[in-house]
């Protein structure tokens, strides 16, 4: 009876580890904390903002077009280093909304650098 329990606490370990070894990443993309962002190099801020405008440009021609889009023109005044510079500066501004992702704000600071 000792040895039969052995085996099916044996069996029972085994069948626990497959999930374990077999573990993939989430398939789902996440998006950067700010705090996250603000970590990285000038490099890959400048790319992880570049890739956030590739999304929403993508999203601006091909899913739901606007004739009256304001982010296109408003990017035509920065270069990506430039963009990257005015983002950081403007969360360095007002830390309390680090809580939202650069993907979140984005748009919300890309509106305040065009407006002035």
């Amino acid at each position: 009876m000792i040895r039969l329990n052995k085996i099916y606490i044996t069996i029972i370990f085994i069948f626990s580890l497959i999930p374990l070894i077999f573990w993939t990443v989430p398939a789902h993309a996440e998006f950067w904390s700010t705090d996250y962002f603000l970590k990285q190099t000038k490099l890959n801020q400048a790319s992880y903002i570049t890739g956030l405008i590739d999304m929403y440009e993508y999203t601006r021609d091909e899913i739901a077009p606007d004739p009256d889009d304001w982010v296109k023109p408003c990017l035509l005044n920065f270069s990506s280093e430039e963009l990257r510079q005015e983002f950081v500066n403007w969360l360095f501004e007002d830390p309390a909304s680090w809580r939202l992702s650069p993907a979140t704000l984005l748009l919300e600071a890309l509106e305040d650098f065009c407006n002035n």
